[in-house]
């Protein structure tokens, strides 16, 4: 387990199974850091992740900060992150 507390960015590959092999995940690689989509995520949610992750990191769990199950709860909404080029 990662013993990492705050945000991070996971890179997964999911390989398809095949009639016989159930689809496997593989972690590729694990940052410990904020990336753009925080402010993107925290935008769309209303949720601000740096400022809850800041506490956590300093020791207040999720559950202290009024989050009891999950950051959001489930809505019909899809945030799409796209480039923009000039």
């Amino acid at each position: 387990a990662l013993t990492i507390k705050g945000l991070m960015n996971i890179q997964f590959v999911i390989m398809p199974g095949r009639a016989t092999q159930a689809s496997a995940v593989y972690v590729l690689e694990v940052n410990p850091r904020a990336s753009r989509t925080i402010p993107f995520i925290s935008k769309l949610t209303g949720v601000p992740m740096v400022n809850v992750a800041t506490k956590v990191m300093l020791g207040k769990s999720l559950k202290e900060q009024g989050y009891n199950s999950g950051l959001w709860p489930r809505q019909k909404l899809v945030g799409i992150k796209a480039p923009v080029f000039s």
